[in-house]
């Protein structure tokens, strides 16, 4: 708003008639320079006030306007003292309120509008290409198709027990085929449930043991986790090997873990298998432990073989077998008593059979035609009571007593082989519950007898062998050696007719069965 003319002028002081127009007032009638009351020019420049002034405000650097009210073109800020940057191809953000950024033109970019942008060909009518020309497709663009990846990969990438299905271009989805598990990329075969082998047959063991199926029980199909004692992934690869050795196992394969892992086996730690490769068994998804792989995780081959890892162990063994009570053996083979043991051999099985009745100190036995035993001479196969020699306890010149009151002596030779009264030992430590029987080359005949004490001495043995065949007899069962004779025995030393005795001398000992403290008995065998 104007103020009123008195107001615009000021008086001279030379008299009435002269007067001057007050600041930010120009011109004969005092007009209001640009700007407002206080605010000339805003205050951004100066007014040519006065009564000759034309009233033009100055502007200070930078602005620009009528009442430099504005910055000049290309500056920005409060000041107006920073300049725009941008280039011909763009139009800056100028003025007081601007903070200089540019505006660029159609087809240019970059900070200043500096770079030009190369024009889109594809934005009609596809640039001329094949409407499908993008990923998933294979062609020179003006044709196209789409891409089989069952068809360009081996099955698609999956695995060879499985079924490559085509879901889109060059997308495909893997199925295990019947049979097998897996998630189509790995697929093993599937695990056949377990079934306790000791149901059929006893599992292999004998008849008088316990039968334990080590697989059925377990749940792991006979694979196991093994940890060195010296903590997690102490085992290379060799290490590894060792110590499932060491546990009457191997290490296991891959089909065997995963057999292993369809039954239960869940485990996110990494071990050493078969075939030199490291993995581990998963059964619920986990992104720590194979990024929510399901199955066998493995690490990618080749993996070095000194790294270290703990180990995946199958025990070859599937069934454990241990003897009942009142009888000895590893309950593959399980013996009872001397008498049993004698009579299940059908070689051995004359010698039971007569040893057993109540015969007359008279009788002889004929084993075959040119082969005749005495009474006397069976009593001189059998050692007196307590007497227990296993083989390794055999020295040179040992005098082993028998029942018929006569030592025998052993002898061993430069072969070396070890010889009774002049009849190698042929196999020994065949044990039974009340002693052990040591097998021979042939019959020992045994000496002479008193003709005063004869009758006596012959009635009174007769008697005490019948007595304890028949109270020592069992029913017959499986007979099993320790080693086969050809193993033991060269050809040259074996004859066709082995014999065999019981002996005492050595004393009671302690077995791996229990402790045997009563007869050794000396067998021959008869073809």
């Amino acid at each position: 708003m104007d103020l009123p003319m008195d107001v615009r002028r000021c008086k001279s002081r030379l008299g009435p008639r002269d007067h001057f127009c007050c600041p930010g007032y120009f011109g004969h009638d005092c007009f209001k320079c640009p700007g407002t009351v206080d605010n000339w020019c805003s205050n951004n420049g100066r007014c040519l006030d006065g009564l000759f002034g034309s009233g033009e405000c100055l502007c200070n650097e930078g602005f620009h306007g009528t009442a430099c009210e504005t910055c000049e073109a290309g500056r920005y800020g409060k000041d107006c003292k920073s300049a725009c940057n941008c280039t011909a191809n763009g139009k800056c953000d100028e003025g007081l309120d601007g903070n200089g950024s540019c505006f660029c033109q159609e087809s240019w970019t970059g900070t200043w509008c500096e770079s030009k942008i190369a024009p889109d060909l594809c934005s009609e009518y596809n640039g001329g290409c094949h409407a499908e020309a993008n990923s998933g497709y294979t062609g020179d663009g003006n044709l196209c198709s789409p891409i089989n990846r069952c068809v360009e990969e081996v099955n698609g990438g999956c695995s060879d027990f499985a079924d490559c299905i085509v879901t889109g271009p060059n997308e495909r989805r893997c199925e295990c085929q019947v049979g097998y598990v897996g998630n189509g990329v790995q697929c093993l075969e599937k695990v056949v449930p377990p079934v306790d082998r000791c149901l059929e047959d006893n599992g292999g063991c004998h008849p008088k043991a316990t039968c334990k199926d080590l697989h059925f029980h377990t749940k792991t199909a006979g694979v196991f986790h093994l940890r060195s004692p010296a903590g997690k992934y102490k085992m290379n690869y060799t290490t590894a090997e060792a110590a499932c050795r060491a546990e009457e196992a191997t290490l296991a394969t891959l089909s065997q873990l995963s057999d292993a892992q369809q039954l239960g086996m869940h485990l996110c730690t990494a071990g050493w298998m078969d075939g030199k490769k490291v993995g581990y068994p998963i059964r619920f998804p986990s992104v720590k432990c194979g990024d929510n792989h399901v199955g066998i995780v493995l690490y990618k081959d080749p993996v070095d073989l000194s790294s270290p890892y703990d180990a995946y162990c199958y025990r070859v063994r599937d069934v454990e077998c241990e003897c009942g009570p009142g009888y000895i053996g590893n309950g593959e083979f399980c013996n009872g008593n001397l008498a049993s043991v004698i009579a299940t051999n059908s070689n051995f099985s004359v010698f039971y059979s007569v040893s057993s009745l109540n015969l007359s100190p008279s009788t002889s036995f004929r084993f075959r035609s040119d082969l005749t035993l005495s009474w006397r001479d069976m009593e001189y196969h059998i050692s007196t009571n307590n007497s227990l020699c296993f083989y390794e306890d055999l020295k040179h010149n040992t005098a082993i007593p028998s029942r018929l009151g006569f030592n025998l002596i052993v002898v061993i030779d430069s072969s070396p082989l070890k010889l009774i009264n002049k009849q190698v030992i042929l196999d020994w430590d065949i044990p039974a519950n009340n002693g052990l029987i040591h097998i021979i080359q042939g019959p020992l005949r045994a000496p002479p007898a008193p003709v005063m004490l004869l009758i006596i001495f012959i009635g009174g043995a007769v008697a005490g062998v019948a007595y304890y065949f028949l109270k020592h007899k069992n029913d017959a069962f499986r007979f099993q050696y320790f080693r086969q004779l050809a193993q033991l025995v060269p050809n040259h030393s074996r004859p066709p007719n082995h014999a065999h005795i019981c002996t005492k001398s050595c004393g009671p000992r302690e077995s791996g069965y229990h402790r045997l403290s009563s007869q050794l008995c000396w067998v021959f065998k008869q073809n």
